[in-house]
């Protein structure tokens, strides 16, 4: 009588495809509008490596002019928002996105947090501070909702 096998066989890329699975739509949606903006950004300054390519000092640097130079996608339905700056809360978001992109790639360094990124991680504080500066760095809160106003 043959015995059934305890463990399954799974490939790298088939459990890498269940964790994918797992990530939520919209996070992924946000991770790869992060990683289109960046790689954008890369082939504007004349990068030719693919954002998965970059040794970590290169990535630190085009980081780092990266923060201070990401605006608006220019649409024509957006007239006179058309490359405007993010509000400070969606360069944050993108910010993490990227963290995300990258860790989800293989990648163990962290952009946030790691040592060898203080230089983007710099640019980022000064950028939102900017942005803040600007205008840009609060949400507009709706009035709370009163018991009169429930009915």
């Amino acid at each position: 009588m043959a015995t059934a096998k305890r463990f399954a066989a799974h490939t790298d890329d088939e459990i890498k495809k269940k964790q994918c699975l797992l990530t939520p739509k919209n996070t992924r949606k946000c991770n790869d509008k992060a990683e289109r903006a960046f790689q954008a950004y890369l082939t504007e300054v004349g990068e030719p490596k693919r954002i998965l390519e970059l040794e970590v000092d290169e990535l630190d640097k085009h980081l780092k002019g990266f923060w201070f130079s990401l605006r608006k996608i220019p649409k024509e339905e957006d007239g006179e928002n058309a490359g405007l700056h993010y509000k400070a809360s969606s360069l944050d978001n993108m910010r993490y996105s990227l963290k995300r992109f990258f860790q989800e790639n293989g990648k163990k360094f962290d952009i946030t947090k790691d040592t060898e990124f203080s230089d983007s991680r710099g640019a980022f504080k000064s950028a939102m501070t900017e942005l803040k500066e600007m205008g840009l760095g609060s949400t507009a809160h709706h009035k709370e909702i009163t018991q009169e106003g429930k009915v």
